[in-house]
């Protein structure tokens, strides 16, 4: 997080050495790939090929990631609202469903390359991201430690 906040700053954050930053980048992207989180491991894939890290382990897990954005793959991500009531993914397809498992879900809150919006949750509501807005971060808003599942997928709409 802090070298995403940084990056233009020019304020130096004293931080881990390269080889322990690898392994722990590492351990992080098999960890996404496994709770389904794509759009992360992707990000984490690209951070660590940039910088110049081995990830020949990893290359049928990536191409497989890479494929399912956008073939028929439908797929599920559970997760749970921190106290504060937010939840947040990296979103990997354009077509979602939410499953609220609990009814405390309030809001969809898209933060976009090109656009920003937010949109009142509905149970039973598909919502379809427009490629004009961009890759998208999606923040859920609701009680706190309220569980759902977002069931991302492609529409031929």
């Amino acid at each position: 997080m802090v070298e995403n906040l940084t990056l233009n700053e020019e304020i130096e954050y004293p931080t881990l050495p390269d080889e322990m930053t690898r392994y722990l980048r590492l351990a992080l992207l098999s960890t996404e790939i496994e709770r389904s989180r794509f759009g992360e491991a992707q990000e984490i894939a690209q951070m660590l090929s940039t910088s110049g890290a081995d990830l020949s382990a990893f290359s049928t897990a990536l191409q497989r990631i890479k494929d399912i954005k956008t073939d028929e793959t439908q797929y599920s991500v559970f997760g749970s609202t921190d106290d504060g009531g937010d939840w947040g993914i990296k979103l990997h397809k354009r077509t979602m469903y939410l499953d609220n498992l609990g009814n405390a879900l309030n809001e969809l809150r898209f933060y976009c390359q090109h656009e920003y919006r937010a949109l009142t949750f509905m149970e039973g509501q598909t919502v379809t991201i427009p490629p004009s807005w961009g890759d998208c971060f999606l923040v859920i808003n609701g009680a706190p430690n309220a569980t759902l599942e977002l069931i991302q997928f492609r529409s031929d709409d």
